[in-house]
C-alpha cells in the first residue's frame, strides 16, 4: 500500500489528533443541544465541513461547521463565532422550507453533498430519515453529478464575467475573484467525487469515497 500524507504521521501525533477532534465534535454536539433547549422551532442540525475528514487541520487552525434547520426562516442566516484564536464556530441556519422537495437536493451542489454524509448533532421529526430517503437516491448517478457540477460551473463564469465587465477593485474585486475560484474548484470536485464513488463500487468498499467540496478553501 503506498505511502499516503496521513499514513506518514508520527503515531503519537495522530492520536493527538484524533483527541483534538473528538474535543471539537464534543462542542459542536454540546452547541447543538443548548440550541435546542432554547429554541423550540429547532427541527434539526448537523455537522458538515472540515471535521468530516480525517485531517481538518490547516496548520493548527480549523472551525466547527454546523448547519440548524429551523421551522421557520430567521432573519440572521449565518454566524461565525470565535472559541479560540485559531478555531471558530461557523454556523449556518436554514429554513425547513429548503429541504421540502428531498429529490431536488439531489443537484443542488451545496446542500446535496451537505446532506448526504454528515453528523447529526440533533434531530426531530424524523428530519434525516425523510430527507436523506429522497436525497442519497440516484445521488451519484452521472446526470445529477453533472447538474451538480454545471450550477457551480455556470457560477463560477458569472462571477468571473462581471469582474471582467464591471468597476470592482480593491478587496471587492479580490472577494470576487476568490469566490469564482472557490465555484470552479467545488464544480471540479463533484467530478472527482463521483469517479471515486465509481471505483469505491469497483472495490466493494463504499466507505472509501470522500466529498470533495474543497471546505475552507
Amino acid at each position: 500500500m503506498p505511502n499516503t500524507p496521513d499514513t506518514l504521521i508520527h503515531p503519537a501525533k495522530k492520536r493527538t489528533q484524533k483527541r483534538a477532534i473528538a474535543e471539537l465534535i464534543r462542542i459542536a454536539e454540546e452547541t447543538a443541544q443548548k440550541r435546542a433547549m432554547s429554541d423550540p422551532g429547532l427541527v434539526a442540525a448537523y455537522l458538515t465541513g472540515s471535521l468530516r475528514s480525517e485531517n481538518p487541520f490547516l496548520g493548527n487552525t480549523t472551525d466547527i461547521d454546523i448547519v440548524f434547520i429551523h421551522a421557520e426562516e430567521l432573519s440572521i442566516r449565518r454566524e461565525v463565532l470565535p472559541l479560540t484564536p485559531e478555531v471558530h464556530l461557523d454556523i449556518v441556519h436554514n429554513p425547513r422550507s429548503d429541504y421540502k422537495k428531498p429529490k431536488e437536493l439531489r443537484v443542488h451542489p451545496w446542500l446535496g453533498p451537505e446532506l448526504y454524509d454528515p453528523l447529526p448533532l440533533y434531530v426531530s421529526q424524523h428530519f434525516f430519515e425523510f430527507v436523506q430517503a429522497g436525497e442519497r437516491d440516484k445521488y451519484f448517478e452521472p446526470v445529477n453529478v453533472l447538474a451538480r457540477s454545471r450550477r457551480l460551473a455556470e457560477s463560477a463564469r458569472q462571477t468571473w464575467s462581471q469582474l471582467q465587465l464591471g468597476q470592482a477593485s480593491g478587496p471587492n474585486l479580490l472577494l470576487g475573484y476568490l469566490k469564482s475560484v472557490y465555484a470552479a474548484a467545488n464544480a471540479t470536485g463533484h467530478r472527482l467525487a463521483h469517479d471515486l464513488h465509481l471505483d469505491a463500487v469497483r472495490v466493494r468498499s463504499p466507505s472509501y469515497v470522500e466529498y470533495p467540496l474543497s471546505y475552507g478553501l
